[in-house]
């Protein structure tokens, strides 16, 4: 039996839509070549989408999550959304950049998981 995971991404609301979805995209399909079962929730912008993401995680039962953090995100938002999970496996997961007119960009994804991952409680990621 192939392990159960949810992958729930999150953005920053300011940044471009398509770019956030073309990462979230790339990433299904990454894990999709991978030997296990997933399913994905909304993404995150704002804390007032955790609540919502938060009924997702509980309706699918995964083994663990995968928190892609596509851009930066805010703690506020990472921790609404994750903190009933915390004692769950939990994978985070980050896009560091992407090319754009032979321009490398960043999101802040990398320097996002390196800021939010104390809020996990420091020694479990």
């Amino acid at each position: 039996m192939k392990p159960q995971a949810i992958l729930v991404p999150f953005g920053y609301p300011d940044y471009p839509r398509e770019v956030v979805e073309k990462f979230v995209a790339e990433s299904k399909t990454m894990l999709s070549n991978l030997n296990i079962e997933f399913t994905t929730t909304s993404i995150v912008k704002q804390e007032k989408d955790a609540e919502k993401v938060v009924k997702e995680i509980h309706q699918s039962s995964p083994d663990f999550i995968i928190a892609l953090l596509v851009s930066w995100v805010g703690a506020p938002n990472l921790v609404a959304t994750l903190r009933e999970f915390f004692s769950e496996p939990i994978l985070l997961w980050s896009h560091i950049t992407y090319k754009q007119d032979d321009t490398r960009i960043t999101l802040g994804g990398l320097p996002a998981v390196g800021g939010d991952k104390g809020d996990f409680g420091g020694d479990g990621l």
